[in-house]
């Protein structure tokens, strides 16, 4: 496994981290964690000299928040594309290359909407986990659409990607944190949806400040 970087999150997996060679899923709005989560779990991969990759297809990749999470920024490649199609076949070319040892895949919403895009990731799904199995890379998905549309809402591409995910997890910001009238941060809640290697149903709150601090708690 690879530590997610928040040791309550690690306990309540029941694992550590996140496992190697899996695909991994992360659901949560704007402003709930998701891109600090994302983000100290790729500082976490680094740390045995490893080179991780972030596919920002969303364009919301900030080089300085990533060093102040603790990236190192020379060990990071970051793909930016054009479309969908280009971004999913960067995924996959870097996990049959056996190069990086983690991914994090920023997703852009229309992807669960749009036919010719879910098909497009479905069937890149499904040739994936071979690979991932193979070189021991991890992939970690991020959204916002909620977890509850799947798979009952009608989207084939939350269907697919949630029977592809060996985790799950859902973040959502739950209060500011202030000092003095300054919000210096916030704290959020990590519920685990999905877990084949471990507990479901179990939570994590984490406390992320705006220098990259963090700090968390099992519930």
């Amino acid at each position: 496994v690879i530590s997610t970087g928040f040791p309550a999150l690690d306990r309540v997996l029941g694992i550590g981290g996140l496992p190697r060679g899996k695909i991994c899923e992360l659901v949560g709005p704007a402003t709930s964690g998701k891109t600090t989560l994302a983000l100290k779990f790729l500082a976490e991969a680094q740390t045995g000299g490893g080179e991780v990759v972030y596919i920002d297809q969303a364009l919301y990749f900030d080089p300085d928040y990533a060093y102040r999470c603790g990236l190192a920024l020379s060990r990071l490649l970051v793909g930016t594309t054009h479309d969908l199609q280009e971004a999913l076949a960067m995924t996959e070319a870097l996990a049959r290359s056996g190069g990086p040892v983690a991914m994090v895949f920023d997703a852009l919403e229309f992807l669960w909407t749009d036919a010719a895009a879910a098909s497009l990731l479905a069937a890149t799904l499904n040739r994936l986990p071979g690979f991932l199995a193979r070189t021991g890379l991890t992939l970690l998905v991020l959204h916002e659409s909620p977890p509850g549309d799947v798979p009952g809402g009608g989207s084939p591409a939350l269907s697919a990607l949630a029977h592809a995910a060996s985790i799950r997890l859902q973040v959502a910001r739950e209060r500011w944190l202030r000092r003095h009238h300054d919000v210096r941060g916030y704290e959020a809640r990590v519920a685990v949806l999905k877990n084949r290697l471990g507990p479901a149903g179990r939570s994590a709150r984490i406390e992320i400040e705006f220098n990259g601090t963090v700090r968390g708690m099992d519930l």
